[in-house]
């Protein structure tokens, strides 16, 4: 099965890398921190409901593009992109596939698949790109101008996402708002608005770190009006 995906995932990366520009020019939608393909994309996804308060995620379980992008399953953690596609990508030290919709937890996010050299892995040469990090990125709890922040909905997303990854890992092993930031309140229960209003908090996140092979985390930002992350992350 991990051969099937891993076979599937590369036949994609082929097709996105035929659009690519040659080595050393960067993409039209290239990130800041490295060289970013997508395919034509919407805009970025807004919220468009308020997530019920009861959430029922029996046996929920990754799908298959999830554990693809998580490396749970599917693509593993530090698996190379083959030599000569690296080769082909411009010259970056990060290579990012998107795609621009993916579902989570019931909701629509911008997720990621990160490429990149590490040093964690033994007899990996320093021009070897490997899967190292997953993500999902929900933003657009904010108007266009910034005028109308919506605390309510960007709360209601991360405890229907807290509420998916608990019944996936079990209780994350610290869950915390961020106060000035650098002090810390430990997060009982689900965030409630009036939590994420309060004078000098930044963010709320939680962290799974017992998971074998991988990190987890979960974050809700201010800025911006509030960023949701869920970041998977290669074990060092």
């Amino acid at each position: 099965m991990k051969r099937k995906l891993l076979a599937l995932t590369l036949a994609a990366l082929l097709a996105l890398c035929a659009a690519c520009t040659p080595t050393g020019q960067t993409p039209e939608d290239s990130a800041p921190e490295g060289a970013a393909l997508e395919s034509p994309a919407p805009e970025d996804i807004a919220p468009e409901r308020t997530a019920p308060v009861e959430y029922d995620f029996s046996g929920a379980v990754l799908d298959e593009y999830t554990g693809s992008l998580t490396g749970f399953e599917g693509l593993p953690w530090g698996e190379p992109l083959p030599q000569e596609m690296v080769d082909r990508l411009p010259d970056s030290q990060l290579f990012t596939l998107v795609n621009p919709s993916a579902e989570f937890a019931g909701l629509e996010f911008r997720a990621e698949q990160c490429f990149n050299y590490t040093a964690t892995i033994p007899d990996l040469s320093q021009e070897a790109r490997v899967l190292t990090m997953g993500q999902f990125i929900r933003l657009g709890y904010t108007d266009l101008y910034g005028e109308n922040r919506n605390d309510e909905m960007a709360v209601s997303d991360f405890n229907q996402v807290l509420a998916y990854l608990t019944e996936i890992y079990g209780q994350p092993d610290r869950c915390e708002l961020l106060v000035d930031g650098a002090s810390s309140e430990t997060l009982a229960g689900s965030l409630t608005t009036e939590q994420f209003r309060t004078p000098g908090v930044s963010e709320c996140y939680a962290v799974w770190n017992g998971l074998e092979g991988a990190t987890v985390s979960l974050t809700l930002n201010t800025a911006y009006g509030g960023s949701l992350f869920v970041t998977f992350g290669m074990k060092s």
